[in-house]
Parts: C-alpha cells; structure tokens; sequence
C-alpha cells in the first residue's frame, strides 16, 4: 500500500500489486552519442525539427545525429544551463546557474540589457504566462516577471510567511492561477501576485522542498518534493505519499502521466516509479534506463516521454507497448525457443534447461532435471489431460505435469528421425513432422505420412490444422495440404513466395498466410461457390530481413511477422480496403536491422496481449497493438543548408517552413549540393529518404541514412528539389520539403547579347570595308614581298638538293674506294699487307657512313650519333667477326646530335679502337666483350670503348706512337680537342672526353 501522511484529510489506503520489471525500448542521447556532458536538466523541440538540450557544459542542439554545443564562446555567461523554453513567439530562452536570462539568435546567445539586473542572481526556471509576461524563478526568494513588450522587469512580491529560498517551480494552472514551487513549499497566487494558498513545511517536515508541480487529467495537483509526493486535490486538501508497499520513495524532482492514468515518479536516486491505484513497478538502470538520478520527465509532440537525468544523459521511451522481460527481470532467461498458451489461459515458454510459465502477470520457472539440463525446450504443447508434452532436440520427449518432469514414453519405440514441431490433433493423436514426412501417434502406435521420395520434400518444419479439418505441411519444398487422404502441394510455381515454408497460420476470414525463407504469401480464400482458392505473395520490404521467423495475429486486425532482423507489423484492414501491404519495422535494438526472433514463440493471449520469443532478449510482450498506435507519423524532413559551388544559400531560405523559397542563381553557379535532415528522434540513424530534381529527373531516388544530394553542371531552366522520408514504423511523408531555384542563362544566350551582336555586326561591316580598302593596298606590297621570298626559297632548296647530292656523291666515291681496297686485299696474302688494307678500307667505310646518314637526315649538317654507331658496329663486326671466335659487342648510346665535324672524327676513333679489339685483345681466347659507351653531359661528350681482353701496357699511348691506329686517334682527339684516357686492368678502356660544341 501507499504510506501517506496527511496534511488534511488523514490516511487513505492504496493496494497494489507488484509487477515483474520489465525492459522497454529506449534510445539514449548521452557523450557517446555527441553530448558534451551526461549532465541534462531540460530539453525542448523547435519547429526546425531540432532538439534542445539544458546540461552542466551548456546548450546543446541536435538532429538526433549532429550535436553542436553553445557555451560561453558562443555568448552564454555561463555553462550550467538550467531551464529551456520556446515562448509562444518561437524564440528560445535560457536560464543559467550564474549570468541571468537570455535567448538564442543567430547561433549565439543574447542578453537583453533590460534583463541586467537577473545577473547576480542563479535562475533556475522561466515559465510564460498566458498574457505573454515572462516569469522568471531565482534564488534569495526572488520571483520576477519580464513584459516582452514594454521590456520592464518587476519584482513579484511574496509577503508572506513562506519563504521560497530558491524557486524550482511556475505552473500557471488551467483555473488562470499560479502555483509556485521552490525550496519552502508551494504557493498559489493570482497573477497579480496576491497569495490564495500556501503549503508550508512542517516542523516534521524539516527542510520541505517542491521542486516540480503537474497536473494530472483528474484536476489533481502532483507535487515533487524532498520527502516523496503530494498529492493537493481539487478541493486544496492534500497528501503526501512517502511509500509504497514499503518501498520508500524519498527525494521526486519530476512526475508525468502516461495514456493508461498512470503516474510516473523520478526519484533522485532510485530510478522511476510507475504506480496506479492497484499496481505498481519500477524502472531503473537494470531495466534500460540511462541512470537512475532523474531529474525531468518532458514530452515531445507525439506524446513521446523523455527522461533526463543528472549525469547520465537522456533516455526516450520510444514505444511504451512493447514489454521486455529477459534474464533480469522475473521471466529469467534470454531466449525463447518455443511456447504454448494451455487451455486455463496460461502460458508457457521453454527455454535453456527450462520451461516458465506466465499467470496472473507473474513468472515461475520450473529447471528441467540434470539428466535433461542439455536441452533446449524447442516446442511446448498440451497433452489432453492437461500435462506439458516437451519437445528437446537430442533428448527424449518431456512431459511435465505441472510439478515433475519425466520421460514420456511411447507404447512403441518411435521411428528414428529429426523432429522440428510437436502437433496435438483434436482427438488426442501427437502429429510429428521433421525429417522423413510426420508421424502419427494414436497412442498405441505410429502410422507415416509420406509426402514424397525426395529427401526436402519430406522435410515438414510445422504442421497447422485448418477449421475445414485440412492439414498443412511446412516444408522445405514449399506447402503440403493434406486432408487424410490424398496431398496437394503449393510451392513457388504455384505463386508461394521462396522454396522453404516455415509458419503457417488461418485468419478470421479462412485464408491461410505463409511464412517463408522470401516472405509472405497468402492463400486467399474465394467468396464465390465454385471458384478456386488463389495464392497471393507480398513484396516485403527490401531494407529489412525477409525470412519469415513466424506469424502471428493480433485482435485488431494486425499481422505480425517475426524476423533474425527485428519485428515487422502489417495492417491486414488497410490491406483489404486499398491492396497495400505496407511494412512497418521494428528493430527494438539500437544497432543492426532488430533483435533476431526464434520460430514457433508466438503468443496472443485472451487478454489480447501479444508475447513474441526472442534468441537473446527474452520474450517480448505488446499490449493495446492496433494500426494506429504501430503507425508512427511521417517524419518531417528539413532543408538544412544549399551550397552552390562551395557557397551556402542558408541565409536566403525561409527557415521557418519546410519548404524554402524559389531562388535565382547566375548560369555559372550550377554545381548544387543540398543538405537535409528528416526527424525523428528515436532512431535517427534509421531513417530512409526518396528525393528528386525536378526539372533533370521525374523518378524519384531512394537512400538510406544519407543527408546530402550533390547535382553538378547543371543546365540554365527551372528546378525544385523534393525530399521525403520515411522511419522503419511510418509511411513515406506525402507533402515534402522543397527548394526552388532557378539558374540564369548565360549572358550569351540573353536578348540584350544577341541586340549587342548585331550593332557590332553593323559596325564591323563599316570596319571591315575601310580595313579592305587597306588591306588591298598592302596586299599588293605582301604579294611583291612573297614572290622574293619564293624566289629565296627555291635558291634554298636548290642548294640544299646539292649539297645531299655532294654527301651522297663523297658516299658512293668512298665505297667505290672501299670497293677497290677490297678487291686489292683479295690479291694479298695474309700479313701485315692484307691487314694495313682491311683497316683502310674500314676507316673509309666509316668516313662513308657519316656521308649516308647526312643525305637520308632533314639536318645536313648534323646526325644521330647513336644510330650511326650502331650502322658503324654493324659493318666493323660484319667484317672482322669471323665465326672462330665468340666474340660480343654492344652498344650503350644516349641519342644526340652531333655535327659532321665531330661526328667523323668520332667514328673513327671507334673503329680504330673496336678493330684493335678485334686484332689483338682477345688472343688465345675463344670469346670475349666489346662494350662501346657514349653519354653527355651540359659541357662534355663521353665516349668509350672497352674490351675484356688480355689488356696491353699502361704506355701504350706512348711507345706505341709509332703505330697507325694509335697515331691516328691522337691526331683525331686533337682534331675535335679531345682528351684519351687509357685504364689497363681486367682488358682494356679508352675514355675519350669530347667538350660540347657551341650551338
């Protein structure tokens, strides 16, 4: 019962009953989510579709997704912000600790100069009054009213005995009064401020503080104060509550009410009391509260409560019909892997190692013996002399009969095959489907029903029972329908949507749903006589999981499909009046798609209550489910920002409307991005959006959790963006938020450009006549000039036709020589004769190679040095490389261009040294290298030649002066300035440095 202390009418008993603590579905706003601190003490919705938050570290504002704080360097005087409120003219007031009153502008805080006085006071409350005025509730027993017209400030005088030390509470009450409520107790007035009632702490009521006053829908005052709850009735007679079935409720700073009349109690430290006048729970932070010091309870517009709390953020009850009762509450257990409503009303849930039953709103649990505590309790069903027939896969059948769990024994040993679902036949009979078809039990014996001689044809995952008497058989090939004699089976060629059928259930109507491994599908029951049932299947919703886990009717016209990824709710009268099959989700988790549920764990109750079974969350109760309570109101979706080309247009919309006004931009500001929010509060990161533009495309194009839509290189014409939303348990919002704009044409497509084009297309005709007059006359003195030029250029190509004829005449005279030293060389034994004109006739060929490569080459005057080595090798090796020896010669050449007059030199200098090679470095050797390097740098040209033969004497430059070839690459290296570095080591290297010549 309630312990009341009375102020003036006595006690006055409750009874109650206690009910087992359950979960609800909550989201928390706290740090890890973008709150600066857990600290909240107030929080209020504006009309952008933003949330406001009141904390220890300043204000916050929110679109459930991006948090971004005002605190001191935003204008605040100071950072504990206590109280929030939208006045009826839409602004944003604050009142803090220390710095007064001020109100929000332009992302900053403001402080009216008339208002200068409040800044050594701590405010801890604003209210409006119905005339507009502002009251304002501080410390020292001092209440202030601000006249937003006029800008005055005046004292409210409080002449009385009371004295409110600090001033928590200003409710201004349906019946035009004021209650006040502060340190000291309550106080109502007029609004002029003369007093009617006071409720002044008692000598035992030591150190009395209200701190919040609500009123109830019966007219009664709820007052929250230090030492529990008083209770002030219309009549002004009052109560205090300080207990309940011995359970003390101590310090209340906030009280709100719910649909069903109940009264919600958050207390300082305990968490919140839920009580009516026959029962009573409480949540705290073990049933999914955020913390258990609450300070404020506020509703949205939607009736949604949200529950702050002085260091550990914010709670919001999403959806107060759903009732979870896991392994910390009395159901004890985290899963649920089947269940059973018995014929007395009760109902049973089997679990790990044990079954629970739920009666009169209270949970048992019988534990399963030892010898079973392996099993998993699969399937629950009722035998006809009331016991528990246990389905537990690796076990022997259960039965249990209320007390004791045995063995249930068979008259026969049964067949050995996999069970998947127990079926209890009116006349007593146990149906068991599994692997193999079902089995019969008439208890005396088995009898099979075969359904096929393919293995998953006969694989039956449940068996329903039809009002026409008919059987139905899940299977992992579609659905059997046997009326005890002969089988039809409906798979996806008969319209069923997906190969494997796992639930199976009837409707009011006759139709028989399916559940399959792809969705829903319907076997639609004729109106007409005469007319065939037809199969129908629902396209689900794509974002979500569409394995069916079970189906499951509620008394209001609501179908039910459980999922590994959430709840799904479908309106079945919306889907008979119109045809839409509408889905509306519920993840009933803050992560991932939902919650996963397990098959055959689907209840309705007599009482209409809805007990679904889960795989780790327990079992999950919906009371009062209808279409209009599952519904939740489209999301509005605002237009937060337009960019074009980097630049923000926020300061050109009207931020007072979802939908912005039609703006013009130049042809060059064509790259648009658009930023946009939809609301919803409760899962902000759920929220899916269609959106299009108008004017570029018609189809509409959906995303999931986005907020932004970039269009580039944009034509000039007209164009509206629309953006809608939809949250996973509402419809798509019909009217969406819109931005018109407009970008121009560029100037050369205006009419003025084209008026333009034309004056100058007159003036340039005048222009053009003068300058043609002009130009004829210099046109006689252009042509006299091109005829010299002609005349010139013919004289050049003459001459440069003769001097290619001159190279390729020194050419063919050098290889007529080199001709002739051969066919000498053929009348001259071997010896120093034949080698003198071997070598002759190779520094000819060499001489004659620069002459051919200038005659093929545009630049007569220079050659590619690295091509003309490689020819020049070429011939050497075709001559000297005989077959008897393996010998290799390359090459590594950066290509340049060098002029005749090095370029001959050059060459010979390397046929000096690669013939020297060849005659005398490879001695008594059967192979040998030849390796030919050139590069340059910006001064010098490097040339050289390097063999790995037997080497020759450091002095070779020296004492063999006398020789030809060594004479001869002196005289060429002095020719062209050259410097010769001879290195003997493991063969031979001649380094020649060319200095570049001068351009």
């Amino acid at each position: 019962m309630y312990k009341i202390t009375s102020f003036i009418t006595g006690i006055i008993l409750f009874n109650s009953m206690i009910l087992n603590a359950q979960k609800y579905d909550v989201k928390i706003y706290s740090v890890n989510q973008g709150l600066p601190v857990n600290q909240v003490f107030d929080v209020e919705f504006d009309e952008d579709g933003y949330i406001w938050f009141a904390t220890a570290y300043g204000m916050v504002r929110s679109d459930g997704s991006n948090f971004e704080s005002f605190d001191k360097s935003s204008g605040l005087k100071d950072d504990f912000v206590n109280d929030l409120l939208i006045t009826s003219d839409k602004t944003l007031w604050l009142a803090t600790t220390g710095g007064g009153v001020g109100y929000f502008e332009n992302d900053g805080v403001v402080y009216p100069e008339a208002l200068k006085e409040l800044y050594e006071y701590q405010v801890y409350f604003i209210a409006e009054a119905p005339n507009k005025e502002l009251w304002i509730g501080t410390n020292a027993n001092k209440l202030f009213k601000w006249n937003t017209q006029s800008e005055s400030l005046d004292t409210v005088a409080i002449n009385f005995e009371l004295n409110l030390e600090r001033i928590w509470e200003i409710e201004f009450t349906d019946d035009g009064n004021v209650w006040i409520g502060g340190q000291g107790g309550v106080i109502i007035m007029t609004p002029s401020g003369e007093e009617l009632k006071s409720y002044r702490y008692l000598d035992r009521y030591d150190n009395y503080t209200a701190y919040e006053i609500y009123q109830a829908q019966n007219g009664e005052k709820w007052v929250s104060t230090n030492k529990g709850v008083q209770i002030i009735y219309p009549d002004l007679s009052a109560d205090l509550i300080t207990e309940v079935d011995g359970i003390e409720i101590g310090s209340v700073f906030s009280i709100t009410e719910d649909e069903k009349n109940r009264k919600w109690i958050g207390r300082r430290r305990a968490g919140i009391l839920v009580l009516d006048e026959s029962s009573h729970f409480e949540i705290t932070k073990k049933n999914g509260l955020s913390g258990n010091l609450i300070y404020r309870f506020v509703k949205d517009d939607d009736g949604t409560l949200w529950v702050t709390t002085n260091g550990n953020g914010v709670t919001v009850f999403k959806n107060t019909i759903f009732q979870i009762y896991d392994d910390d509450s009395a159901y004890g257990s985290n899963e649920v892997y089947g269940s059973l409503k018995s014929k007395d009303g009760s109902l049973w849930f089997g679990n790990e190692s044990a079954i629970t039953k739920h009666v009169n709103g209270t949970f048992v649990k019988y534990e399963i013996p030892k010898e079973f505590t392996t099993a998993e309790i699969w399937d629950i069903e009722e035998l006809p002399n009331g016991n528990k027939l246990l389905l537990s896969p690796g076990n022997p059948m259960l039965e249990f009969d209320g007390s004791t769990f045995k063995e249930f024994i068979f008259n026969e040993p049964m067949p050995d095959r996999y069970i998947n679902d127990i079926f209890i036949d009116d006349n007593g009979d146990i149906l068991l489907g599994g692997e193999f078809g079902v089995l019969r039990y008439n208890g005396l014996s088995f009898s099979s029903t075969s359904l096929s001689d393919e293995y998953w044809e006969t694989y039956v995952h449940g068996i329903t029972k039809d009002s026409k008497g008919n059987y139905w058989f899940g299977t992992d090939v579609g659905v059997v329908l046997f009326d005890g004699e002969s089988s039809i089976r409906y798979g996806e060629d008969s319209g069923i949507k997906g190969k494997s059928v796992y639930e199976i259930i009837e409707d009011a109507k006759g139709n028989i749903w399916f559940g399959t491994n792809k969705g829903i599908s319907v076997n639609k029951k004729s109106s007409e006589t005469g007319v065939p049932d037809e199969i129908f299947s629902f396209k689900t919703d794509e974002m979500y999981l569409s394995e069916t886990i079970f189906l499951q009717y509620d008394n209001n016209g609501g179908l039910w499909q459980g999922t590994n990824g959430g709840l799904n709710y479908y309106d079945l009268n919306d889907y008979e009046a119109t045809g839409n099959f509408n889905s509306y989700h519920y993840p009933l988790q803050e992560f991932g798609k939902g919650i996963e549920f397990n098959g055959g764990a689907s209840i309705l109750d007599d009482s209409g209550k809805l007990w679904f079974g889960t795989a780790n969350h327990g079992v999950i109760a919906i009371e009062g489910a209808s279409a209009e309570k599952m519904k939740a109101e489209s999301p509005e979706v605002f237009i937060r920002d337009v960019f074009a080309n980097g630049n923000s247009l926020l300061q050109k919309l009207d931020k007072t409307s979802s939908e912005a006004n039609k703006e013009a931009l130049d042809h060059n500001e064509n790259n648009i991005r658009i930023n946009f929010s939809g609301v919803n509060f409760k899962d902000p990161h759920r929220l899916r959006y269609k959106y299009r533009l108008r004017g570029l495309e018609e189809n509409w194009v959906e995303g999931f959790n986005m907020n932004e839509v970039n269009y580039n290189n944009l034509k000039h014409g007209s164009y509206t963006f629309e953006v809608m939303s939809r949250a996973p348990n509402s419809d798509w919002n019909i009217n969406p938020a819109t931005y018109s704009f407009e970008i121009g044409k560029p100037f050369w497509m205006k009419t003025w450009f084209f008026g333009l084009v034309g004056l100058m297309f007159m003036g340039s005709i005048t222009a053009y006549t003068k300058l043609r007059l002009s130009f004829l006359e210099k046109n006689k003195l252009q042509s006299l000039v091109e005829k010299q030029t002609e005349s010139l250029q013919q004289a050049l190509s003459e001459k440069e036709v003769l001097i290619k004829e001159i190279h390729h005449r020194v050419k063919n005279n050098l290889a007529v020589i080199s001709g002739l030293l051969e066919m000498q060389s053929w009348s001259v034994t071997e010896g120093e004769s034949k080698s003198a004109l071997d070598e002759s006739k190779l520094r000819v060929a060499a001489m004659a190679k620069v002459h051919e490569s200038l005659y093929q080459n545009d630049d007569l005057a220079r050659i590619d040095f690295a091509k003309f080595l490689d020819d020049l090798l070429a011939g050497i090796v075709s001559t000297l490389n005989t077959g008897a020896k393996d010998i290799k010669v390359e090459t590594i050449a950066e290509s340049t261009q060098m002029s005749i007059n090095t370029a001959i030199p050059s060459g010979l200098i390397v046929n000096e040294l690669v013939t020297n090679s060849f005659k005398h470095a490879f001695a008594n050797r059967d192979s040998g290298l030849i390796r030919i390097t050139f590069k340059e740098d910006d001064k010098n040209q490097y040339l050289s030649v390097y063999d790995n033969g037997v080497g020759a004497g450091d002095d070779v430059m020296e004492r063999k002066k006398s020789s030809l070839g060594i004479s001869l690459i002196s005289s060429l290296a002095n020719q062209i300035k050259a410097t010769v570095r001879f290195t003997n080591g493991e063969g031979s290297l001649f380094e020649i440095t060319i200095p570049r010549e001068e351009n």
